[in-house]
């Protein structure tokens, strides 16, 4: 990290994103078939086709937390769990909240 950087005190949500996403504009995907190979797919949660970002919010708990975290207990059930209530958080309540672990 640069001199200097502090990460946030809080949670913050989305402000000022669609400036970033709109100057660096790059489909969601993946490489198919090897290295450079980068296809994208129009049918993953993009910020163009899933404004309110519920369905890369769920893919991201589906298909990444779960896959990575499949039977966690103790102190790293109680942060995967908080981390993913911060996630939600950022989301402003557009979505429905997901309690893969149950609530603590």
């Amino acid at each position: 990290m640069p001199d200097n950087f502090h990460r946030a005190s809080e949670p913050r949500g989305f402000e000022g994103l669609d400036i970033v996403v709109n100057a660096h504009l790059i489909m969601p995907g993946r490489n198919v078939g090897g290295v450079n190979a980068y296809t994208p797919d129009p049918d993953a949660p993009s910020f163009t086709n899933d404004p309110n970002l519920c369905g890369a919010y769920e893919d991201y708990i589906f298909n990444a937390v779960l896959l990575l975290y499949p039977h966690p207990t103790g102190t790293l059930r109680k942060a995967l769990n908080r981390n993913l209530d911060f996630f939600y958080q950022t989301l402003g309540g557009a979505c429905q909240q997901i309690f893969p672990y149950g609530r603590d």
